[in-house]
């Protein structure tokens, strides 16, 4: 008897029979796929849109579905049950074959936390996203601050530092922490802080610190450009002019807590890092890159956080962070165009030196890490979204996602043991700014009556 089924039903039934197979296996190893994922991000601006936007879709190719594979397995692996188990964020293979090279480094990170420190705070580059997560550090740990003047917001910025526009806790001479925004000067700062000092600050590639603080602070309105679809591109058609506009006096109701003829696009990271105009540009760039423990890239932010953690012998929890003044462009400034990123960089030569240094001495520290910086980014990257997507399943009320009980994650080569509950996702949010003014009123001593005469926020 003949075979009355066809010939091509059967090769269709055994492709898809070999793709059923071929997607099981692919499946079943996905978890050990993912380990050796390489690092990509290492050389883009994937993790900063604005100030910090990492809180974007991602993307459809096979790399970012291997993300939310690992997320899923992740969160399923986690889901929480009475008790709660513990998290092991394990070792790789690729540290242990790097730890004889890593070996002292390693000792010294497992050592005392570092808990003296200046950020020094350079506008529109990720500076409020970090000084919100140094505030949770300081105020956790319940150090002394270097606050400024009751419902200021500013240590003078952008008048030279003095003792005059800071306010310090009763019975304090010398602080552990300084995050407001000021003018850098070392000789004074060595003589107020608490010692050993850390110095530490963020700079953002120059012509994206344009763009955000062109819409953050509303240049195209108060210059006289509102309304008008070109409005960017004409500001940096002639900026002497606009900027000059947009400094006047006649313009100073509209503009918020900047002074009269203050520039915001003229070499603005290194004049908040003390330059002057007409210092010698390559002597102060040297001096900044020799000043600072750690000048961290926003550019790169989770690179920065991985490598301020190791700088100061702290814990994953502690560079746990909600973006913050995240602002977001009309499409006609988003691209990085050529032409006009030449007109900035010949106006603002300076903050290009700086940035170029910067950038490469940024990116000889962690080559200097060796392969485990490299792994314990990736693990970091994925625990911060892990606690991102718990923390806002508690805010909406998703009992069946969080489940309101602490996740504990075990001690492993780059973090002590640490956990993680509805507490910690109300610090998160909570930037600390209240507490620290109620810390500065009760501690002010002078005549509150005067402090009106203050300029500049």
């Amino acid at each position: 008897m003949r075979c009355c089924v066809h010939p091509a039903a059967v090769k269709r039934l055994a492709i898809r029979s070999l793709l059923l197979l071929a997607g099981l296996w692919l499946l079943a190893t996905a978890a050990t796929w993912f380990g050796n994922q390489p690092d990509d991000s290492a050389h883009g601006y994937g993790e900063v849109h604005d100030a910090v936007d990492h809180n974007n879709g991602g993307g459809n190719s096979v790399g970012s579905r291997m993300w939310r594979f690992l997320g899923a397995a992740l969160r399923a692996q986690l889901q929480p049950r009475p008790p709660p188990p513990p998290l092991l964020l394990p070792d790789s293979e690729e540290d242990d074959a790097a730890g004889d090279v890593e070996g002292s480094n390693n000792k010294r990170r497992r050592g005392a936390e570092r808990q003296s420190f200046v950020y020094l705070k350079v506008i529109k580059s990720a500076s409020e996203t970090i000084t919100s997560m140094l505030r949770r550090f300081g105020l956790s740990r319940h150090l002394s601050f270097a606050m400024p003047l009751p419902n200021k917001i500013y240590l003078g910025w952008p008048n030279p530092l003095r003792q005059e526009y800071i306010v310090l806790p009763s019975g304090v001479s010398h602080p552990s922490v300084l995050l407001d925004q000021c003018v850098y000067n070392r000789t004074f700062l060595d003589g107020l802080m608490a010692k050993p000092c850390v110095y530490i600050t963020s700079l953002r590639e120059p012509f994206r610190q344009f763009q955000s603080l062109f819409a953050y602070y509303n240049m195209a309105e108060i210059s006289g450009l509102g309304g008008r679809p070109d409005a960017f591109e004409t500001y940096l058609s002639d900026l002497p002019r606009y900027d000059s506009e947009y400094q006047s006096p006649r313009r100073a109701a509209k503009r918020y807590c900047v002074p009269d003829n203050y520039s915001l696009t003229k070499n603005t990271m290194s004049r908040i890092l003390g330059y002057v105009e007409g210092q010698d540009a390559d002597k102060f760039v040297a001096s900044i890159i020799a000043d600072f423990d750690l000048i961290l890239i926003t550019d790169y932010f989770m690179h920065s956080l991985v490598l301020l953690k190791r700088l100061m012998n702290w814990s994953f929890k502690d560079i746990l962070f909600v973006s913050r003044n995240i602002g977001r462009y009309p499409r006609m400034m988003a691209a990085h165009r050529p032409d006009l990123m030449r007109v900035h960089q010949a106006w603002s030569p300076v903050d290009y030196k700086l940035y170029q240094a910067a950038n490469a001495s940024f990116w000889r520290r962690v080559a200097q890490e060796g392969p485990s910086f490299r792994t314990e980014l990736r693990v970091f990257r994925s625990l911060s979204k892990f606690i991102r997507r718990r923390c806002r399943a508690l805010e909406r009320g998703d009992a069946a996602a969080a489940s309101g009980n602490d996740f504990t994650f075990l001690a492993n080569r780059w973090s002590p043991a640490f956990s993680i509950g509805p507490m910690d996702c109300r610090r998160l949010r909570d930037a600390g700014i209240n507490e620290l003014q109620r810390q500065s009123r009760l501690a002010y001593t002078g005549d509150k009556a005067a402090l009106t005469g203050y300029p500049y926020c």
